[in-house]
């Protein structure tokens, strides 16, 4: 990798205004190739390809036998130019184009595949319910359920009078039975319990435990190949971030769609942290 970023980009193809993520030949140094991640150059490199010398022509006035292309003909479905070589900007064989969702496959810088919507949903999922038990088990416990069933059942009495009497609906009282401290108290622990356990397995293994069972991994923006395991920082950071957009109404929902368009597959929580989830099987 050189420490040198080049300016400027890469030529856009025909009717386009940037050219797409790639590998293009390096404007810093000749002799080896740069990702270009579809909006700046990366620190990623790699030697150029070479492609292999073209065959040679038959001998002077030899002609091909049966079942062989004479000189200067190309087989059925053969593209022309060395085996391997690839139009400018676009990926060579084995490499898979991280441009967007157009490509087949969608990956970080170095190559890694990044992980779909749909994987990261099931995922949370399961996360989702390891905490539910944990958190329910807590709030029984210390009796935070208890109260919190009383009061919703003093609510549901509450509108019943309203329903069979005709009277006019309190809603500071509806909020008085509802916004109670052991709800507050329910909510406080379930943020603490969630970035915590995020926090201390993104630390150690860089997946949470669904994450871990559906093959995800996150990594640092464009390092699918990092080591296991997040700095303190970005661990603890990525989970706060959630857990903030979650107290705004509608916000937490579009954190959670947001790889869905982004070309980067990433969440809103991924931006600040830096992130990006893989898929390693």
């Amino acid at each position: 990798m050189s420490d040198e970023i080049p300016v400027g980009s890469p030529p856009a193809p025909p009717g386009r205004h940037a050219a797409p993520g790639g590998w293009y030949p390096d404007p810093a140094r000749q002799g080896q190739e740069r990702y270009w991640d579809g909006w700046q150059w990366t620190r990623n490199t790699r030697p150029l390809e070479q492609p292999a010398p073209a065959a040679q022509p038959g001998a002077y006035g030899q002609q091909p036998g049966y079942g062989q292309q004479g000189y200067g003909q190309q087989g059925y479905g053969q593209q022309p130019g060395g085996y391997g070589q690839a139009p400018y900007g676009q990926p060579g064989q084995g490499m898979q184009p991280a441009y967007g969702r157009s490509g087949p496959m969608a990956t970080t810088a170095d190559g890694v595949p990044l992980a779909s919507w749909g994987w990261r949903l099931l995922a949370y999922l399961i996360d989702w319910m390891l905490l539910s038990l944990v958190t329910n088990g807590i709030a029984q416990v210390t009796g935070l359920n208890a109260a919190i069933s009383r009061s919703v059942s003093a609510y549901e009495a509450y509108l019943t009078e309203v329903m069979t009497t005709g009277t006019e609906l309190d809603l500071g009282r509806v909020a008085h039975l509802l916004l109670t401290p052991q709800m507050f108290a329910l909510q406080g622990l379930t943020m603490v319990a969630f970035i915590v356990y995020q926090a201390l397995m993104l630390r150690s293994r860089g997946a949470t435990l669904g994450k871990l069972a559906t093959g995800l991994r996150v990594v640092p923006f464009g390092q699918g190949r990092s080591p296991r395991g997040l700095r303190w920082g970005t661990a603890v950071l990525r989970p706060l971030v959630t857990q903030l957009m979650s107290l705004v109404p509608l916000l937490g929902l579009i954190d959670y769609l947001f790889p869905l368009w982004d070309r980067n597959r990433q969440a809103l929580h991924d931006k600040p942290a830096r992130t990006q989830v893989v898929r390693e099987r």
